[in-house]
């Protein structure tokens, strides 16, 4: 018979030994639908995605009424801290910048360098879900791509939801050849959502999807005002910038019309914030 002291002392190691381990903090995030309406769930909880892109400004996001940013694995740590969910973005090739998806061999140990990121981190408590690649399609300018891609990112979604049934995965798009999505619907079963990057014509977002034959919710994964290469130009060619008030009021009217008017299949957005001349090509 054990004596009590014993057993007191056993139970402290006990719980010391599983301090030291530490707690599985895994949230589980689910998409939910209730007569043809999509509700992203955290633990259960409604959570509705509010966010941007803007590293030079991540202390702010919160303070805003943010709650989740678009980032890579090794941020993780970091976002946790500013009480910020992660899109985690998974590091996959595009065939704009040398992958080719009829190299079996490649494409294999793609899969598998993804799965092993995904097994390293997905019990970190930022993250919100998985984002294969961005933009994989896309070859300048608008070039035909290689439609085993989608088959390449079906594989590597089974295989993520095969380790961690606790995040939802989708891959992000352009709005390039829209017509993709309806191979996207076919080849990319395994997908629970969309991700979509759309400037100057994020208003008909909500048609296309439909039109092609989405069934599916959709987050906006990047937007914001229209575009240099979307906008009139010059006689000598330069675009022309919108002012500070058309790009408020740009704001304004394309959340309305792709994210707010579309409760039923919209999960959010990631509004991106462009730093520098990388975009706007003027200092404004």
């Amino acid at each position: 018979m054990i004596k009590p002291f014993y057993k007191i002392a056993r139970i402290l190691m006990l719980v010391f030994f599983s301090g030291l381990a530490g707690p599985s903090f895994c949230q589980k995030v689910q998409i939910t639908v209730d007569d043809g309406a999509f509700k992203l769930l955290v633990d259960g909880e409604p959570f509705f995605i509010k966010d941007a892109i803007a590293s030079e400004y991540l202390e702010r996001i919160s303070i805003y009424g943010g709650n989740s940013v678009c980032s890579g694995y090794e941020d993780l740590d970091k976002m946790q801290s500013l009480g910020l969910k992660v899109l985690v973005n998974l590091p996959a090739g595009a065939e704009r910048n040398g992958f080719d998806y009829n190299d079996t061999l490649a494409v294999r140990k793609q899969k598998e360098r993804i799965l092993t990121i995904v097994r390293e981190v997905k019990d970190h408590p930022a993250v919100l879900m998985w984002a294969i690649g961005n933009e994989l399609d896309f070859i300048p300018p608008t070039l035909p791509y290689n439609l085993k891609l989608w088959d390449a990112i079906n594989d590597i979604a089974l295989g993520i939801k095969a380790i961690d049934p606790d995040h939802p995965v989708m891959t992000v798009i352009g709005t390039s050849m829209i017509e993709k999505i309806a191979e996207i619907v076919k080849r990319c079963p395994a997908l629970d959502l969309l991700g979509i990057n759309t400037y100057g014509d994020m208003y008909r977002i909500p048609g296309a999807l439909k039109k092609y034959g989405l069934q599916k919710p959709y987050v906006i994964t990047e937007w914001g005002p229209n575009g240099y290469w979307q906008t009139p130009k010059t006689e000598w060619k330069a675009p022309y910038e919108q002012t500070g008030l058309e790009k408020a009021l740009c704001y304004e009217n394309k959340y309305l019309v792709a994210v707010a008017g579309e409760p039923r299949e919209c999960l959010g957005e990631f509004v991106f914030y462009w730093s520098g001349f990388k975009q706007e090509t003027t200092h404004t």
